[in-house]
């Protein structure tokens, strides 16, 4: 496993820069899913149902 995101860094969601954290390391191009905002900070947690259908609040970093 190649890990690309570990603790805290940053995200273009939407076309905007978001401060980002995940309690795990994340993949890249792996499915998450947005588990609170935090201030001005999104946290990610890896997306339960990783299906080709995206929720609202799933996107793949």
């Amino acid at each position: 496993m190649e890990i690309d995101f570990t603790d805290e860094g940053y995200v273009l969601f939407n076309g905007e820069r978001w401060a980002a954290s995940s309690q795990l390391a994340l993949e890249k191009n792996q499915q998450v899913q947005v588990q609170e905002i935090n201030h001005l900070t999104l946290v990610f947690a890896p997306a339960l149902n990783a299906t080709t259908k995206e929720q609202d609040n799933d996107f793949i970093i």
